[in-house]
């Protein structure tokens, strides 16, 4: 189904068929070109007007008012993008470390945006200029979709310290669940949210 929307579309065909085995932070090897799907196939196959992609691991402590009314509004145009503030740094004692990037990029993992919004040209040509990066950047998918998103006038981020991907406060509407910074330090404040939520 795939490979006839794909034609004529040389970088893009080749990050969705191309298969590079390499090994992730805890030593596993996976496919590191899978993650094109996320880029390529989620706009290919959706029939809806909107596409919002959530990953399994994004944790919601309050309802995502924001997020809900954008899929309600048939006018709403914009694209909704979740931003990473923090990059690991290095392990000292069997610790990982945290820092604040140089500059927020998005996160594919919490993204809502209009399917006309993604062009494919645009993502084949980007990819043609960034071969390098392609083989080289174990989120690949999202740079591009920060390229393609970021760089659209109706694209809006959503506010930091709601969404945040690094659950810091009460006011908190949602983290990522993989290894953030303060995560883990959190779960004393995140432990009674989720006991309460099995409970209700």
């Amino acid at each position: 189904m795939i490979r006839p929307k794909l034609d004529g579309l040389a970088g893009a065909m080749e990050y969705r068929f191309t298969e590079v085995p390499t090994s992730d932070h805890r030593g596993n090897s996976y496919n590191m070109f899978l993650w094109s799907l996320i880029l390529l196939d989620f706009h290919l196959l959706a029939q809806a007007s909107k596409v919002m992609i959530l990953d399994v691991d994004v944790l919601f402590f309050k309802p995502p008012t924001l997020i809900a009314d954008w899929i309600g509004d048939t006018n709403d145009a914009r694209a909704l993008y979740s931003v990473e503030a923090f990059r690991p740094l290095g392990r000292s004692g069997g610790v990982t470390d945290y820092g604040s990037k140089p500059r927020e990029t998005l996160n594919s993992g919490l993204l809502c945006f209009p399917r006309d919004l993604i062009d494919l040209q645009k993502i084949d040509n980007w990819i043609l200029d960034n071969p390098d990066l392609m083989y080289t950047s174990p989120v690949f998918e999202q740079l591009c979709y920060s390229h393609i998103v970021r760089g659209d006038p109706r694209s809006v981020k959503l506010p930091g310290h709601l969404y945040s991907f690094n659950y810091t406060d009460s006011n908190c509407i949602s983290t990522h669940f993989g290894v953030k910074r303060g995560f883990f330090d959190n779960l004393p404040r995140v432990a009674p949210l989720l006991m309460e939520g099995e409970t209700a």
